[in-house]
């Protein structure tokens, strides 16, 4: 494997986003063996860097620079004039009232929405009720007809 040399290549241009800064890995880009081998880089023990030559040349890495906790959040807000401060604290205690209002009115249909449903249930119980007692009369009928029937039956034979 041939790795050129990086002196022959033209230097970064300064005006490129990130190359204004030292990087990292600058040391990395900018030394690489003077020497053609077929051996693939490898870390020298003195200075502990990559060698490699860079395979784009004028490619700088660059590492992130860290979030700046400042800037973090909405943007700042204009602090109100002393009228508008009293407008908003008019136009907080309108929003109040109303949101108290729709809060009475919302609890109310809930409890009015669970009447409704309770006598409703008490209707379906009712009901139930009923049809258990006409089917217990059917039944009873139904074997007293039986009887009748099997009576019929063993005075003819």
């Amino acid at each position: 494997m041939h790795i050129p040399d990086l002196a022959a290549f033209p230097s970064p241009d300064p005006t490129f986003p990130g190359s204004s800064t030292p990087s990292i890995f600058d040391d990395i880009l900018t030394t690489a063996p003077s020497t053609t081998s077929d051996q693939p880089p490898s870390l020298s023990p003195d200075s502990q860097s990559y060698q490699s030559a860079t395979p784009h040349p004028g490619l700088t890495l660059s590492v992130p620079k860290p979030h700046n906790p400042k800037k973090r959040g909405r943007p700042p807000t204009k602090r109100p004039t002393p009228e508008a401060e009293e407008d908003d604290e008019e136009d907080v205690l309108v929003k109040r009232a109303r949101n108290n209002v729709a809060a009475k009115k919302y609890r109310q249909k809930k409890l009015d929405r669970i009447s409704e449903l309770e006598e409703e249930v008490d209707e379906v119980k009712k009901e139930r009720d009923d049809l258990k007692v006409k089917l217990a009369r059917r039944e009873a009928e139904v074997e007293a007809l039986r009887e009748m029937l099997k009576m019929v039956q063993a005075g003819k034979s």
